[in-house]
């Protein structure tokens, strides 16, 4: 176990910090300041609530909380990944550690033992009975807080209550106006949006990687790879992805390239194209879920100081749906360019691979690649006035599910070019002349085999997509 933590409170949370998160297993508090906010707004919201409900008991105000989070959730289906729901967790307490809902200190430090003794609610994606004032998607989450539901720990799935009991916890008792606090808001979204996020930024860098290994092989024009044209144009994704192909595709000083033919598609200026539009579509949808996780996102928002509360004001998830939407598209322009480079590898004369083998390769690519222009029709116009638009739930769930195809196909057809390139650049002898590359394609044949009999093998293809996952990208970026 880590003992380093993300402390979380109004101060901004960077991307970097989201990273290091899952990378280093860290776990999570709250920094004084967030606490005593949060201590604040509740004897706040506390001191209203007794003048306005004097007669309502503590005892039905938790069994009326507890009947609210229990008929939102209804899971079934597929369940989220856990990765996802730690950042899910992470989240909230970051939302709550704003110190603007409400909630008591002890459900904002349950949630944070959950966190830190890998205490992790199942989280269906489909789910019914949403009402009007919750997400249901949240409230899956959350109603471990009261010891209901089940939960991952140890490893498997078990009762929240049975987990509860071995930790010697009691179920949390909520109070006044914490189910709104805790059954509302984007970090359903935003939690896939960010782990989506985290592996596009890598498949990215491994697209130029892979790309310069296919174009070592397939003919191209340097004049494309002129890093002064490129920063002229001004995209700064078009430029940064230029700066890298010289970097892979520079050999003793000097710009390796084959003669171009007249009717050969100048691939080179595509993946500059391609690739640095993806890159500036990246920082731009980073740059909105940035926002979001670092807003307080809850319908309750409470300003003690102003002896202000402000209800029925929800973050709505349109700007995040629609950044989603792009990432979908912006994956699926790199996932088709892959394709068109594979199919210029099968077209090599020299080629090792067998034209069985190249127009099999090239037939699954193409087909995850037309998965992807599907997953590509916007889910941000899947709502009507008739749906339940406050919350989203249903086309936040449809729109999750597909950045989650669309990365994982991208990977997929990543390590399709990366066996078919390799394999093709070893048979040329080309493996030996760029020393930025022979790093990558040397540990690449550690792992995976090339030869025809077992290039195209399920397994192998499953263990170029482990390579990718595993790979120190920064040993040659």
């Amino acid at each position: 176990m880590s003992y380093n933590y993300l402390p979380l409170d109004r101060k901004w949370l960077s991307f970097q910090q989201v990273k290091n998160l899952l990378d280093y297993d860290q776990l999570v508090s709250i920094t004084f300041d967030a606490h005593e906010r949060i201590l604040k707004s509740h004897e706040y919201i506390q001191s209203i609530s007794v003048g306005e409900n004097n007669e309502v008991s503590s005892t039905n105000i938790e069994n009326v909380q507890k009947g609210v989070i229990e008929s939102d959730v209804i899971g079934s289906g597929e369940e989220v990944a856990i990765d996802i729901v730690k950042l899910l967790l992470m989240l909230k307490i970051k939302s709550l550690s704003h110190g603007q809902s409400g909630v008591q200190i002890e459900t904002v430090k349950r949630l944070m033992e959950m966190y830190n003794n890998s205490v992790f609610p199942v989280v269906y994606v489909d789910v019914d009975g949403a009402q009007k004032e919750s997400n249901p998607l949240l409230s899956q989450l959350l109603m471990t807080l009261v010891g209901r539901g089940e939960v991952y720990y140890k490893g498997r799935k078990q009762l929240a209550s049975s987990v509860f009991d071995e930790l010697n916890w009691q179920p949390l008792k909520l109070q006044t106006g914490e189910t709104s606090a805790l059954t509302t808001g984007t970090h359903f979204i935003s939690a896939h949006a960010l782990y989506v996020l985290k592996k596009s930024e890598l498949l990215l860098k491994f697209a130029d990687i892979i790309a310069a290994v296919s174009l070592n092989v397939i003919s191209f024009s340097t004049n494309s790879l002129n890093e002064k044209i490129n920063t002229a144009q001004r995209h700064k994704g078009q430029a940064d992805t230029a700066k890298a192909l010289n970097k892979y595709l520079k050999g003793s000083g000097n710009l390796i390239a084959k003669e171009q033919k007249s009717n050969d598609a100048d691939l080179a200026n595509l993946t500059i194209g391609i690739h640095g539009a993806a890159k500036d579509s990246f920082e731009y949808i980073l740059d909105v879920f940035l926002k979001e996780i670092n807003s307080v996102t809850e319908e309750r928002s409470i300003f003690s100081h102003e002896g202000l509360v402000v209800n029925g004001v929800h973050s709505h998830p349109q700007p995040l749906m629609l950044a989603l939407d792009y990432l979908v598209i912006a994956l699926t322009g790199v996932a088709n360019l892959s394709v068109a480079k594979i199919e210029q590898l099968a077209g090599v004369e020299s080629s090792p691979l067998s034209a069985v083998f190249l127009a099999n390769i090239l037939s699954r690519a193409t087909e995850i690649s037309s998965e992807n222009r599907k997953l590509s029709a916007p889910s941000s116009v899947n709502f009507t006035l008739a749906s339940d638009i406050k919350s989203g739930v249903v086309y936040q769930v449809d729109g999750c599910k597909k950045c989650l195809k669309a990365v994982d196909n991208l990977e997929k057809i990543l390590a399709i070019e990366l066996v078919a390139a390799t394999r093709t650049r070893e048979f040329e002898g080309l493996d030996r002349t760029l020393p930025a590359l022979n790093v990558f394609t040397k540990s690449f044949r550690e792992q995976v085999s090339l030869t025809e009999e077992e290039a195209g093998a399920n397994n192998n293809l499953t263990k170029a997509i482990q390579f990718l996952r595993s790979f120190n990208v920064s040993l040659v970026s």
